[in-house]
């Protein structure tokens, strides 16, 4: 992806412009009249066609967060990962509390994430977990049990200055929908009153609604009117999914409430090794899935076995997947071979190909320390080409305001 010769134009051509506008505004301040300036509607109606698809906001820009598991074995690569490619991330969302067993916000205690957003100026979203649709349920239900959470909740995270939190419930009761909105805007509303944010994860959905669907309690269009900053919406799938997936939730959340968190966990199939069939054709029943799901460092560990074991190894690219996979034939089983599918830097630049062609600006990563290291090169054109796509909106909107107030002068819409 290179910048094209229009942007370029555009840029170039908006710069001269406001520059040369500064100088022509304050020559002509008192020649133009209010009537000249009614003519001001007409001027924005006609130009709707080409104007940017997202009213500029103070939150437009490039937002990259990533997710650490601090659970997971992998504090060193974490750390290692951060430091090199933290120009690249904006928030770090780290599991530090969680919803205890009788319902109260609790902290595990755990700062090392919290010194690195430190050394590098990033926002700090600790992540709050819980797996107990119960337990959540007597949270979203019980307004004494609700506000003693939410009080403890913002005291920490003005003791400790975060940014805000990220909620990772996985996953409430569908009854429970009505209240899961609730508590959202109840917890959201108590930190925007001291200067904090509230991020909350939820699950994509690749096909129809249905209320059976995992993670069907998240209503997207009533939790994106409440007063919650981001939604991050987990789209873990294959490439003809997740483009079902993120047009599914362009169409229910605006785009400055919209995070989308790329995919980049490692999974397996028994493959029959000397047929000519292409995945999935090639699978072996009944031992279709190898239950293998992982991340990037496990399946590097499984191929360094493999070489030892003088496996025969090979590496390809799923269109049907997106993926990039490598198949693994051991020579005590000839007729039977594994492949292990994973995300690697064209998997993900297809992924965020699209998401830039939605102006989608903002995306997450799990995990952080476990994934490729080759990711960040797709995510630096990401970044390279919103904060491009940014400033075009900028200059854009500032020609349309210079238009706007002087009417006199050659219309923008002529530079394009």
């Amino acid at each position: 992806m290179k910048i094209t010769n229009k942007r370029k134009f555009v840029i170039c051509a908006g710069v001269v412009l406001i520059a040369s506008m500064f100088v022509f505004t304050s020559f002509s301040m008192s020649v133009f009249t209010s009537s000249e300036n009614s003519n001001q509607a007409s001027t924005v109606s006609s130009y709707s066609t080409v104007a940017p698809t997202k009213t500029l906001t103070s939150q437009d820009k490039y937002q990259s967060m990533v997710w650490i598991c601090q659970f997971c074995g992998s504090q060193v690569n974490y750390t290692k990962m951060i430091e090199k490619y933290h120009s690249l991330i904006t928030d770090l969302s780290f599991e530090d509390y969680y919803l205890a067993s009788n319902e109260t916000f609790q902290s595990l205690g755990l700062n090392l994430p919290i010194q690195l957003a430190q050394r590098y100026h990033l926002n700090t979203f600790p992540m709050i977990i819980s797996g107990s649709p119960g337990q959540m349920h007597i949270l979203f239900t019980d307004s004494s049990v609700q506000s003693a959470f939410i009080s403890s909740a913002v005291k920490a995270a003005l003791a400790n200055n975060f940014t805000g939190y990220n909620i990772d419930f996985e996953v409430p009761y569908y009854s429970d929908s009505h209240a899961v909105t609730e508590f959202v805007e109840n917890f959201s509303n108590a930190l925007l009153a001291v200067g904090k944010q509230l991020t909350l994860d939820v699950i994509g959905f690749s096909g129809p609604f249905s209320p059976s669907d995992y993670g069907s309690a998240y209503n997207y269009s009533a939790l994106a009117n409440t007063s919650v900053s981001l939604i991050v919406v987990e789209d873990y799938y294959s490439i003809g999914d997740f483009y079902t997936a993120v047009n599914y939730s362009v169409s229910h959340v605006p785009l400055d409430k919209l995070m989308i968190a790329v995919p980049d966990y490692s999974y397996s199939f028994y493959v029959n090794a000397t047929s000519n069939c292409p995945f999935p054709n090639n699978l072996v029943p009944p031992y279709v899935n190898c239950s293998f799901s992982g991340m990037y460092g496990a399946l590097k560990s499984i191929l360094h076995n493999a070489r030892k074991d003088h496996a025969k190894i090979s590496s390809h690219f799923s269109a049907f997947y997106g993926e990039a996979y490598y198949e693994i034939i051991y020579p005590q089983n000839k007729n039977v071979g594994v492949e292990f599918y994973y995300i690697n830097n064209k998997a993900m630049s297809l992924r965020l190909d699209y998401l830039e062609k939605l102006n989608i600006d903002m995306v997450a990563m799990w995990r952080a320390g476990a994934v490729d290291p080759n990711l960040f090169s797709a995510v630096k054109m990401y970044y390279v080409h919103t904060t491009l796509h940014a400033l075009e909106e900028t200059i854009l909107q500032m020609v349309m305001n210079i238009e706007n107030n002087y009417p006199m002068m050659m219309s923008s819409r002529e530079l394009f």
